[in-house]
């Protein structure tokens, strides 16, 4: 795409946008469903985006992808949804600290697909923490920490009931998918809920823009959550969860690259298995605010031939508990600790190899107001790491991570910041499926584990439903670990990068609320180089290059008849920094629309149209040259979806 087209498209947006403002200036009702993308500057952690339920399904998202469209600084690439890598200010996920309900989802099994699998029909929200994380972002938070929750009981029962059930319907054009869930929850006793949701879709291969096919993208992916949650006081809370997700299909061997020769289809089986218990205890005495959980994930991936099957699995298991103490005066201190055992283990006809890694963590953060207008925080975490390698070596590092950040508020209206952050993160295990060729290790000598900084300013201004906010940041790792394995002989090496990977760039995001009218937009410009090259498109472990990208969003409520329009664009620029023989990746704008329509509270009704004028393009963060040949996997073009679901 030119980029004249892509001004193009900004132009029409910025003029709908300025229209809707001033339209909806005469509008006096405040409709709070409609704001279901949040982004809030919160003083204790840091810039938080929040994508609640209602927004994902009034856009009836349907992978990782979907649920993060419309954040500026959150790239998705990869195409089909078993090939998703999230990219947080082009930083990989496997460099960010993703839990769900808590639980760390830190397997890996094979970097050529997705490692994270999150049925977005069963979240509640989602929080993105982008930039380096603080001290209570959990170990390993290089480049942030992305927070997925799933639903109870509370978020499905209508006022007065006891117990309810959930039908939903669904279908797809563009994949002819066809999908069904069933939900039962219910209130037994007044300090007892539960609830049993199931998801269950069907699909053929998606076509990309203009109909052409996209081979081996079908898929039967179903999922579960069962939750309980039990709280004998006012001041206790205990959650049990259950999150299970299950996809089989025939796949290309390298899920996120196109039709290529040395990329044949085989059998491959996926799983995922989350359970969670998390106890909150917050008693009058402000002293005392203690929040704790212990979890248990499994995932696993095997790939079978007519000759051969390969597994991989990845098993972690943990908690953490903390306390935040309340000093007075707005004032706080939190510490806590946390303990996490990581193991990924290989299988194939000649045995199994495993890895297993052991993280212990030691943080506190606190909060000092010593005038209304100014808001001090800092922290340290302090984490050890330990790895039995494949060959049952022990590696070890370990390190202490500071944090500072100072805040103003000039008046009610202007707000500043400036931060710095650090984190750290050692020898992990790695991925599962390449370890079970490994036939032999190289010496390590002396490894350190990796570190990173990140600085920010940002500038924050809120009047009359208007908030502007204006993020400068600088993000340098070093020492990164690198693993590789050599093919001919096995020998696998873990080493230092000897180049500094750096992320640097600006996000700016607005958002106006009045009435039933609800506009966003945002800007993200990321400079991504490692050592003195640009680091290029989706580099394994570490992260990927992206144009200047422009998000904007439209939602409208017609409260007379209890339908909400949404509008969703984005224009990817040009990715010209690339690395040298590496080609440029075309830059693209896709649009989508839905509405809703609910009846009764009942009952809701919803279709949407995805990439409304069916458009043919390679999402940036996928692989676009592949050893010289340019033949990427496609994204799916035009998708119109139909729902309807009914309570009981």
């Amino acid at each position: 795409m030119k980029t004249t087209m892509a001004i193009k498209s900004l132009i029409l947006a910025s003029v709908l946008s300025l229209h809707g403002m001033a339209w909806a200036q005469d509008s006096a009702s405040q409709v709070s469903e409609l704001d279901a993308v949040v982004i809030k500057d919160d003083q204790e952690l840091k810039t938080r985006t929040t994508l609640r339920a209602e927004r994902i399904e009034q856009t009836q998202a349907e992978d990782i992808k979907e649920s993060l469209k419309g954040v500026s600084d959150v790239m998705v690439g990869g195409g089909q949804k078993s090939a998703q890598k999230v990219y947080v200010r082009g930083v990989e996920d496997t460099q960010l600290n993703v839990t769900v309900d808590g639980a760390r989802q830190s397997g890996y099994l094979f970097h050529h697909q997705g490692r994270l699998s999150v049925d977005p029909e069963l979240l509640k929200k989602i929080d993105v923490d982008a930039g380096t994380g603080n001290a209570l972002s959990g170990p390993g938070a290089l480049g942030g920490s992305v927070r997925f929750a799933t639903k109870d009981a509370e978020d499905l029962l209508l006022p007065g009931q006891r117990y309810g059930a959930l039908v939903k319907a669904r279908y797809a054009t563009n994949a002819d998918e066809k999908g069904a869930s069933l939900g039962f929850f219910g209130k037994p006793l007044d300090n007892v809920s539960f609830l049993l949701y199931g998801n269950f879709a069907e699909s053929g291969n998606y076509h990309a823009g203009g109909g052409d096919g996209v081979g081996f993208t079908a898929g039967k992916p179903k999922s579960g959550l069962g939750k309980i949650v039990f709280t004998p006081s006012n001041e206790q809370k205990l959650t049990l969860s259950a999150n299970v997700r299950e996809d089989n299909a025939r796949r290309s061997l390298r899920n996120h690259f196109g039709d290529l020769p040395f990329n044949p289809p085989n059998d491959q089986e996926f799983g995922n298995q989350t359970y969670t218990l998390q106890h909150t205890f917050n008693p009058t005495t402000p002293w005392v605010n203690l929040r704790s959980e212990v979890y248990t994930t499994s995932t696993k991936m095997s790939q079978e031939t007519t000759t051969a099957k390969s597994e991989a699995e990845a098993k972690s298991f943990g908690g953490q508990i903390s306390n935040k103490m309340d000093l007075g005066s707005l004032n706080s201190v939190t510490v806590g600790t946390d303990y996490n055992v990581d193991r990924s283990e290989g299988h194939r006809a000649t045995g199994t190899e495993s890895e297993t890694g052991r993280i212990f963590g030691v943080f506190t953060q606190g909060v000092y107001r010593p005038a209304t207008a100014w808001t001090l925080t800092a922290g340290l975490r302090y984490d050890n790491y330990d790895l039995e390698d494949v060959v049952s070596e022990m590696l070890n590092s370990h390190h202490l991570s500071p944090n500072a950040r100072v805040g103003y508020q000039f008046n009610p209206v202007w707000s500043a910041y400036a931060s710095w952050s650090q984190a750290f993160k050692g020898a992990t295990p790695m991925e599962a499926y390449v370890m079970s060729g490994v036939k032999g290790v190289a010496p390590v000598s002396n490894l350190k584990g990796t570190t990173a900084d990140t600085s920010e300013l940002g500038l924050t201004a809120q009047v009359q439903g208007l908030t502007v906010s204006t993020v400068v940041y600088h993000t340098v790792m070093r020492d990164v670990i690198q693993v590789s394995t050599k093919r001919t002989t096995g020998i696998m090496t873990r080493s230092n990068a000897a180049d500094d990977l750096k992320f640097q760039g600006v996000n700016l995001n607005a958002n106006y609320e009045s009435g039933d009218y609800v506009i966003r937009g945002g800007y993200s410009h990321n400079k991504s180089e490692y050592g003195s090259e640009p680091l290029g498109y989706a580099v394994s472990t570490k992260g990927s290059a992206f144009g200047d990208r422009f998000v904007f969003g439209v939602d409208y409520k017609l409260s007379r008849y209890n339908v909400i329009l949404t509008w969703d664009s984005l224009v990817a620029m040009e990715l010209t920094d690339v690395p040298s023989g590496s080609v440029e990746q075309p830059g693209y704008d896709i649009h989508d629309i839905a509405a809703s329509w609910m009846p009764n509270e009942r009952t809701r009704v919803g279709i949407s149209v995805l990439n409304i004028f069916d458009k043919k393009y390679v999402a940036q963060g996928t692989p676009y040259q592949v050893q010289g040949a340019l033949n990427p996997i496609f994204e799916p073009g035009r998708d119109v979806r139909l729902t309807a679901s009914y309570l009981f």
